[in-house]
Order: C-alpha cells, then structure tokens, then sequence
C-alpha cells in the first residue's frame, strides 16, 4: 500500500545537525530520494520493534508491517 500526500501530515521537529548530515549523506549516495522518506522509514522500523513490545490490546496500529511508505 502506497501512502498518497493526502494520507500524510505535517510535522515539524528539532533534531540535532549531525542526524540532518547524516540524512543528507544516505540521500546523496541514493539509499532515499529525500529526507522525509529516510525518516518515514526509520519511523515504520522503530513502530514494528516497538509493537513486539505491546500487549494485545496495545496492538491498535497492527497494520504497521502491511504498509510500505
């Protein structure tokens, strides 16, 4: 499932420069086409581990592992 625009929303955040250095460089050598798809991706990744640590009826975002961003 592809997200579209309209299934996505603003944020803003405040990360140290050397994370934006370190984004711009997977970026540049073409592991993403941009920074927000490099953070969207870390994002899904820390939700999947994350949910191997949630009971069951914590569970409301199971659909994490089926999506692709």
């Amino acid at each position: 499932m592809q997200l579209q625009p309209s299934n996505m929303k603003l944020i803003t955040l405040h990360i140290p420069q050397r994370f934006i250095e370190a984004l711009d460089e997977l970026v540049a050598k073409g592991w993403y086409p941009n920074r927000s798809e490099a953070i969207r991706v870390a994002i899904r990744d820390f939700l999947r581990e994350m949910k191997k640590f949630m009971v069951p009826s914590e569970k409301k975002y199971s659909n994490i592992d089926t999506q692709t961003l």
